[in-house]
């Protein structure tokens, strides 16, 4: 015996002992429904108290079709709603577009929606809507295909009532004389029933009240629809409504009861969202011993097992951009991106780029179709043209989508090796000689600091995004020192980490500002400087804190909107002579805990604060002549 044929072995118990021959047919016992080779005490599981009650069962319900079909939703929930085997489906009815007396029209129409049905794999209940029997020939037709307007059955002690929202006169909202008694009667005739559920088209309990307003309708004063006698019917049983036709979902509460509006599965929609009650879903309703529980299932959160798989996977794996060459600082670069179309359906393929800081990208949007089987290269040009500023990269947004098979999006960026661009393209910021040297309090009201270079080009490190929150930076010096000043905008300022208070102790597990400056631009040697917001300093030459000490005057102060530091720090102790310094290097950061571990830096590095080679310049120049 192969191990398949054992483990079938197992699964069915003894004929002789779980068999009865009756006639011809053959009944074996049910096995037991959970077994375990578990002897300890201690279970790896929380109970056995498993959702498989035989009186519990799933159906789904499906809403409004048409008023304004958008093709495929409709068919896309059949194929969705069979992923999940409900025992029956449900309608709330407008299947059909209808509105017509063209006999030939609305048998064509009935054709298309019966198509889609074959595909379900359980029962499906037809419920009427306006756009299904708005007519005497809808009507007509309606009952040579479909048999009743109005009916019930009952499916494990649960009592389904089926109504025609178009009773009215001349086919209008509202219940018939003849169906009111019918409905009555029906509901009488099963007083013992678990559940009640009631299926209609119009929430017809809405026209009764008066004064409702959705998108799509207006109900002004109220009307008699003869629903209130089906109410009156249902009174002291537990039962739940479902209409459609507003194309918006609402839920009521009414006479301790739930009564639903239930949004599109295809028809008309502005789809707002959840927030509007405008999305495409079915219901998915499990009946239990305490009654049914709702789960509305939006048809975009409903895939197949299909969704990715290895051919998809290795697909994306491939969307890159090759072939790069030109790639010079302030220079072009040329590159390509190959797309093969692996799916069986057409591929739209549609490249969009995101530029900034004088970045041009050509062409800056390609939009084309490629066949099943076909390769196709997509050639770009781009071109940096700002040498002052900043080059964040350019990034593509590329979307490719094959019919229902696959569709993917993903953000691209240039490719080649951005150390080598970032190294070529470093700012220079020049401080200015201060006239008079500011006071250290960390109050930045000092007039001097009008004087200095102000800087507020900080970015997030990852080079993805802008900065969560302003970081500002003021520089000047005399020829005692180098002054610096940091504001920090801070939205959470009681989440501010400030724990630290011994100099040169762990002050980068706290929220704080660092500044890095290297003498010699082609020296390795820089000297570190940070400050937390209790103004707990810490400074340090390379990685060596006790390498650097000077007399570094250093203050702190906070308000409700964020924290400030002001520093005062020797050149003298850094070896810097005002009179002699070239080229030296600067780094600027901000390292923010609130929230999450973000570092802002000027300039970004696309890395550590520790990457010298791409810290930006600084240069000490004559003063400046008011703000920069």
């Amino acid at each position: 015996m192969n191990p398949r044929q054992l483990l079938r072995s197992r699964r069915r118990p003894a004929l002789a002992a779980t068999a009865l021959l009756l006639g011809t047919t053959l009944v074996l016992a049910d096995p037991a429904p959970f077994e375990h080779d578990v002897t300890t005490d201690a279970k790896p599981w929380t109970h056995t108290n498993f959702r498989n009650d035989p009186a519990a069962f799933q159906f789904a319900i499906v809403s409004d079709n048409t008023g304004g079909a958008r093709p495929g939703v409709f068919a896309s929930a059949v194929k969705k709603l069979n992923l999940l085997q409900p025992e029956f489906v449900l309608s709330v009815g407008d299947m059909i577009e209808g509105y017509t007396d063209d006999t030939v029209v609305l048998d064509e129409e009935w054709s298309v929606f019966n198509a889609y049905l074959k595909e379900f794999d359980m029962p499906f209940f037809y419920v009427p809507g306006n756009h299904d029997i708005s007519t005497p020939s809808m009507a007509r037709m309606w009952e040579e295909k479909y048999g009743r307007r109005y009916y019930s059955f009952v499916y494990k002690d649960v009592l389904f009532v089926c109504l025609d929202s178009q009773d009215g006169p001349n086919q209008s909202a509202g219940l018939g004389d003849q169906q009111i008694a019918w409905a009555t009667s029906a509901i009488a005739a099963r007083p013992d029933v678990r559940w009640t559920i009631v299926m209609l088209h119009q929430p017809l309990w809405v026209y009764e009240e008066g004064n409702f307003v959705t998108a799509r309708k207006f109900i002004g004063a109220p009307q008699k629809t003869g629903f209130q006698p089906v109410e009156e019917a249902l009174a002291g049983r537990d039962y739940t409504v479902f209409a459609g036709h507003f194309h918006s979902y609402v839920k009521f509460m009414r006479h301790d009861q739930r009564y639903f509006i239930l949004a599109s599965t295809g028809g008309a929609s502005l789809l707002r969202g959840i927030e509007t009650g405008e999305f495409d879903h079915g219901v998915w309703v499990t009946m239990t011993t305490n009654g049914p529980v709702l789960a509305n299932l939006l048809l975009d959160g409903i895939q197949t097992e299909d969704v990715y798989t290895e051919e998809k996977h290795r697909y994306v794996g491939s969307l890159e951009f090759s072939n790069v060459s030109g790639l010079k600082p302030r220079g072009g670069i040329t590159f390509e991106m190959a797309v093969t179309n692996v799916f069986n359906h057409p591929m739209e393929v549609v490249m969009e780029w995101s530029v900034a800081n004088s970045w041009t990208v050509a062409p800056a949007r390609v939009s084309a179709i490629v066949a099943p089987g076909q390769h196709s290269i997509y050639a770009f040009s781009a071109r940096y043209t700002a040498p002052d500023m900043y080059p964040r990269w350019p990034t593509c947004v590329a979307t490719f989508t094959a019919g229902h098979e696959f569709m993917h999006e993903t953000h691209l960026r240039v490719p080649g090796d951005i150390d080598e661009y970032l190294q070529s393209v470093r700012p220079t910021t020049t401080a200015p000689r201060l006239a008079a040297a500011p006071v250290i309090d960390g109050q930045l009201d000092d007039d001097s600091w009008a004087n200095a270079v102000h800087i507020e080009s900080f970015q997030d490190w990852t080079l993805q995004r802008e900065a969560e929150v302003k970081t500002e930076v003021w520089l000047g010096y005399d020829d005692e020192n180098l002054y610096c000043a940091f504001r920090c905008q801070e939205p959470e300022m009681s989440g501010v980490a400030m724990n630290e208070t011994n100099r040169d102790g762990n002050v980068f597990l706290d929220d704080v500002v660092e500044i890095f400056i290297s003498p010699d631009v082609n020296d390795n040697v820089y000297y570190h400087i940070a400050v937390n917001p209790a103004g707990t300093l810490y400074d340090g030459v390379v990685f060596d804190k006790d390498g650097f000490t000077a007399d570094i005057r250093a203050t702190a102060a906070r308000d409700a909107d964020g924290w400030s530091v002001e520093m005062a720090i020797p050149l003298a102790a850094m070896q810097i002579k005002p009179a002699e310094a070239g080229s030296m290097g600067l780094l600027l950061a901000r390292d923010r805990k609130v929230g999450r571990r973000t570092v802002m830096q000027h300039p970004p590095l696309n890395g550590w604060n520790h990457r010298k080679e791409n810290h930006g310049r600084l240069l000490l120049g004559a003063a400046a002549e008011g703000k920069p």
